[in-house]
């Protein structure tokens, strides 16, 4: 990810509010569930734009709106 140099946030300002956090979740059990989940939504069938909308939907948050 490239910022533009003119940017209202720096990227330095970035890296001091979001490292830590980072280094907590690099290499971690939610990491590792996210990548598990984001592989088996990139592993299915094309079932066309809004069928697929359903496959980011957490199980607890699957339910009407």
């Amino acid at each position: 990810m490239s910022l533009a140099r003119n940017t209202f946030i720096s990227k330095d300002f970035l890296k001091s509010v979001w490292a830590m956090d980072y280094a907590a979740f690099k290499n971690s059990d939610e990491e590792r569930v996210l990548r598990a989940r984001l592989q088996n939504w990139a592993d299915r069938s094309d079932l066309g734009e809004t069928s697929s909308e359903g496959a980011f939907d957490p199980p607890h948050l699957s339910g009407p709106i």
